[in-house]
């Protein structure tokens, strides 16, 4: 059960970063295209960010990593700059666009961390 729980709230994370650095920064987080709007491209992007995210969790769990590491940390990192990058340069489809790879650096390990807090929370929980 737990694991909707995560992906949800994992969701949640990526789309409120998503909106918070655009309103922040809009001339280099741009949400929305003529099709959709702000908080649909946040939403969308979320989303397929998301979904980057747990393929990359199901290769680890194939890799027998564990979870709480530091080498997890790492992979988490790359596969949410991954997922940033890659949704960003499909932002005719996803509504979100970004200026430079090191902004996806950015938001991806602040994503990271807070995905991370959120996980140990769940877990701890459930």
């Amino acid at each position: 059960m737990y694991n909707h729980l995560l992906y949800f709230s994992y969701w949640f994370v990526n789309s409120f970063f998503l909106s918070f650095f655009h309103y922040l920064f809009p001339e280099n987080f741009v949400l929305g295209t003529w099709k959709l709007t702000g908080l649909e491209g946040s939403l969308y992007s979320g989303f397929w960010i998301t979904f980057v995210v747990w393929i990359f969790w199901d290769y680890l769990l194939a890799k027998d990593i564990k979870l709480g590491s530091t080498k997890s940390f790492f992979w988490f990192l790359l596969a949410n700059i991954v997922g940033i990058w890659i949704t960003a340069h499909m932002s005719n489809f996803t509504g979100f666009g970004i200026s430079n790879f090191y902004l996806a650096i950015i938001l991806g390990l602040l994503v990271n961390i807070f995905q991370r807090l959120i996980r140990k929370f769940i877990i701890k929980k459930i």
